[in-house]
């Protein structure tokens, strides 16, 4: 089998190329290709809820895994207290700055594909006062975030080529 067979390559066009013929092979591809990924990706996430969706985080910084593994040191470092800077807003009754502070989180969560901590971040945006339920959810999702950071970071997994 050649080298294209085994890349994927469904569609052979001849030399020299045919615009008529060509064209509407590059336009039925894509589709097809987007569709498949969009099936496998939702089965994916059906048999193992991510943490963080690496596909995602990709997307946002244009496949540059060292840029994603600085992003996620950067994410871990400065946001790794947090939960305590969130509980001292609480005890405060500083409802503006906790506000801000998940407000912050949440878009950090969607970048990295962190949607399980996104949409807590979300809850608790909009709640005063807090539910305990979603705060403890929120905390969870917030810790078992930073030690996936920690492992992505340890493993450097996120700079391994494939």
């Amino acid at each position: 089998m050649s080298n294209i067979d085994h890349s994927g390559m469904n569609e052979k066009t001849p030399n020299p190329i045919d615009p008529q013929k060509l064209t509407p092979t590059l336009k039925h591809h894509p589709e097809e290709e987007n569709q498949v990924n969009a099936k496998e990706k939702t089965q994916r996430q059906k048999e193992a809820p991510k943490i963080m969706d690496l596909d995602i985080a990709m997307y946002y910084v244009e496949g540059n895994r060292e840029l994603l593994a600085t992003l996620l040191n950067n994410i871990h470092n400065d946001h790794y207290d947090d939960l305590e800077k969130l509980n001292d807003y609480r005890k405060n009754n500083n409802t503006l700055d906790a506000q801000r502070l998940l407000h912050t989180l949440k878009g950090i969560a969607a970048t990295i594909g962190a949607t399980k901590l996104e949409e807590s971040c979300a809850i608790l945006e909009n709640q005063k006062p807090y539910q305990k339920d979603a705060l403890a959810k929120f905390k969870q999702n917030f810790l078992v975030l930073m030690k996936e950071i920690e492992i992505q970071n340890s493993t450097k997994r996120i700079r391994s080529t494939q």
